[in-house]
């Protein structure tokens, strides 16, 4: 579930992305211009999550994405992984 302009705790015009229930679809990667890599996501009809498309990921225009992120460095990539990694280890607890 993506919630755009929540509370989170004392925050307020937080953009909440909720994964877990199969209603955020990962849309895929796609390198632009300049080098930079993109992933995009939006919200879906929930379906089985970490089942990836066959279809070809399009245009920017096409995808219609609500959550972007763009990677100008693999160092940034790579920070993203390693908190994500954190993420599963608290999880795992």
């Amino acid at each position: 579930m993506i919630i755009k302009n929540a509370v989170y705790g004392k925050t307020q015009n937080v953009t909440i992305c909720e994964l877990g229930s199969g209603d955020v679809w990962m849309l895929g990667s796609k390198k632009g211009e300049k080098g930079e890599v993109v992933l995009a996501l939006k919200t879906t009809e929930p379906r089985e999550i970490n089942v990836k498309e066959n279809a070809e990921v399009g245009s920017y225009d096409e995808m219609q994405p609500e959550i972007v992120f763009i990677f100008n460095k693999i160092e940034s990539l790579d920070a993203l992984i390693g908190s994500l990694q954190d993420c599963r280890n608290e999880m795992l607890k």
